[in-house]
């Protein structure tokens, strides 16, 4: 989103851009980390366009390698390799990729802009479409020289952006087509990142081949209001409904090559103004995309070194806050395996990992808070900046206070058997379907209340959790629903529902009796119809609890709009285009609030 256009000749500015990415929406699972190659972490170099040093002996790799980066972007402009037709320039980036690889980084390459010359124009570079014969030319002798150190490719720059190309989206398109069957010819097991667009334009989306690049590359610049529900809520309302917009087509890994915040003042609201709430944002960023249940396989921060406050190093040498910030998520998170958000105290955000048996829970409130979570033990908390120290476990609790930086809570998960009613035993039922068993009680009260198509699969085996109540509880998450077990209360009572209807979504202002069908003053909402009648026969008020709206009409997760109602524990939604009994389905709330790796 914020690349800017410059001359490689005299390093002059050319043109800022900053465009919105909350114009309608927001961006399957992440991936587990081993060789690196499968790193997620990266970050945007830009050694080759940006260094005005000596590439032989001046590159800033230490400065580079240890900011917990596994792969770094890097920019191939056509101008810089072909400043005339035929007369290729190597050298530069030789230097840097040779540099970067003999550190363990991993090389995402950038093609992008044309070259005046090519356009008939006067400028080095040009933004206008690119003859395609001359622009495939390009993609060839710049894959084929680097495919023994270069494997993924990424076509263009925010193409939907005017500054940046001066084309239609059908243009380019067609641009992306010739570059996907360029590459392949060349390199076959290249990886083509496509289309490489700022925000979610739904317009863009729907006009591109999607069998002409492998994984979808995104840049998401994101108020930082959003990250912590401040009138819209990115973790609770912005990924899911990119997670719906993205659902309209062929499933594919998602690369964010661009995303962070400046330091410095500015018109945008990712301009926040100090290095401090730089390095902040960018963690609660970075938490909240990979606690989701989008298929996040790699994100890169804009940019290495100075650019109007976005740099997380001045000078290439001098690592500001956001550096050390970065450095300590890459290697906290890095492997980590998101489980979506927790409760954890009134005014605290909390997201949970899980690596190598222990629990990871990033913590912050914005306004000050005390963050309770249920521990098989003492703690390890991480601050913001690396900075550790130990946080002894009372009872079964782990408190402390924390503010609006986030924390690494690192511990041990609470053992089934050590919660009121223990473990449950025998085999159960298994789902191949999730790769999940429901056993006991909650596999009977499944069974007993409506199964499949009211709760859908298990996505988690048995967890501990710390309730709303601030105590520990034996939990199962299905697809719509979270199973708590309390022995504490006599049946029929003993397994109840989580209120994630309440979690999920405002309590409406209470409206008149309808007299078309129940109204309950409790929350001064009605039921009536088809959402009655589904309410009725499924368990009511035990299972799905009060309503908490009166039927609305909402755009879901697919996109489209649908008569809807909230309840306490679910959305009733209605299909008038399936036949009954299902045209009133549940929404998805177990996947959402568990973080859907149903693995």
């Amino acid at each position: 989103m914020y690349r800017r256009l410059w001359s490689i000749g005299n390093w002059s500015l050319l043109v800022a851009l900053l465009c919105g990415v909350l114009g309608g929406a927001f961006g399957a699972r992440p991936v587990k980390a081993s060789a690196a190659g499968d790193r997620r972490f990266g970050i945007v170099a830009d050694l080759g366009t940006r260094f005005d040093g000596n590439t032989r002996t001046g590159l800033p790799m230490d400065v580079l390698a240890g900011s917990g980066a596994g792969w770094v972007k890097e920019e191939f402009r056509w101008d810089a390799l072909e400043p005339s037709r035929g007369r290729w320039t190597w050298g530069r980036l030789d230097d840097v990729v040779d540099a970067e690889r003999a550190r363990g980084l991993e090389v995402l390459g950038l093609l992008d802009y044309s070259t005046g010359w090519a356009v008939g124009e006067a400028g080095d570079l040009s933004t206008a479409p690119p003859p395609h014969d001359l622009w495939a030319n390009y993609v060839a002798q710049t894959v084929g020289h680097f495919k023994d150190r270069v494997h993924v490719w990424e076509v263009w720059n925010e193409p939907n952006t005017p500054v940046f190309w001066r084309g239609s989206k059908e243009q380019y398109a067609d641009l992306l087509r010739v570059t996907y069957d360029t590459i392949k010819r060349v390199d076959p097991g290249a990886t083509v990142l496509g289309p490489s667009i700022s925000g979610i334009d739904e317009e863009w989306l729907a006009a591109m081949p999607w069998d002409k690049f492998d994984a979808l590359a995104l840049h998401l610049y994101v108020p930082p209001a959003a990250l912590n529900d401040q009138g819209y809520s990115f973790f609770t309302q912005g990924l899911p409904n990119m997670k719906g917009i993205l659902g309209r087509y062929p499933a594919k890994p998602i690369w964010i090559t661009e995303f962070g915040f400046a330091s410095q003042g500015g018109p945008d609201p990712w301009h926040v103004g100090d290095e401090g709430t730089q390095a902040r944002y960018l963690v609660q960023q970075i938490t909240e995309m990979l606690a989701s249940d989008l298929p996040i396989a790699r994100l890169m921060p804009y940019v290495l070194n100075d650019h109007d406050g976005f740099e997380l190093v001045h000078g290439w040498a001098n690592p500001k806050p956001a550096y050390n910030a970065y450095r300590t998520a890459a290697a906290r998170l890095e492997g980590a395996t998101g489980r979506g958000r927790i409760a954890a105290g009134n005014g605290v955000f909390a997201f949970r990992f899980e690596r190598d048996g222990q629990l990871i829970d990033v913590v912050w409130s914005p306004n000050g808070g005390t963050a309770s979570l249920t521990s098989g033990g003492d703690a390890e908390v991480v601050d913001l900046f690396g900075g550790k120290r130990t946080v002894a476990r009372t009872g079964s609790t782990i408190t402390l206070p924390v503010n609006a930086d986030p924390v690494y809570i690192i511990h041990a998960p609470v053992a089934a058997s050590s919660v009121s009613g223990g473990a449950f035993s025998g085999a159960g039922q298994a789902f191949a379907q999730t790769g999940k068993a429901v056993r006991g009680p909650f596999l009977a009260y499944w069974q007993g209340n409506g199964g499949l198509p009211i709760y859908g699969y298990p996505i988690s085996d048995e967890l501990v959790e710390v309730l709303e109540d601030g105590k520990p509880y034996l939990v199962q998450y299905f697809e719509r629903a979270r199973f708590e077990y309390h022995p504490e209360t006599p049946a029929p009572n003993t397994i109840q529902l989580g209120q994630f209807g309440r979690r999920l979504h405002p309590l409406y202002p209470a409206v008149p009796d309808c007299g078309c069908g129940r109204f309950f003053p409790e929350t001064g909402h009605n039921i009536a119809g088809d959402f009655k009648g589904f309410w009725e026969q499924n368990g009511g008020l035990a299972v799905f609890g009060l309503p908490i709206t009166d039927p609305v009409t909402e755009t879901l997760e697919d996109g489209k709009q649908y008569t809807v109602q909230w309840f306490e524990r679910a959305r009733f939604e209605s299909h008038p285009e399936l036949a009954a009994p299902n045209n009133i389905l549940l929404g998805q709330f177990g996947r959402q609030v568990y973080g859907g790796n149903a693995r």
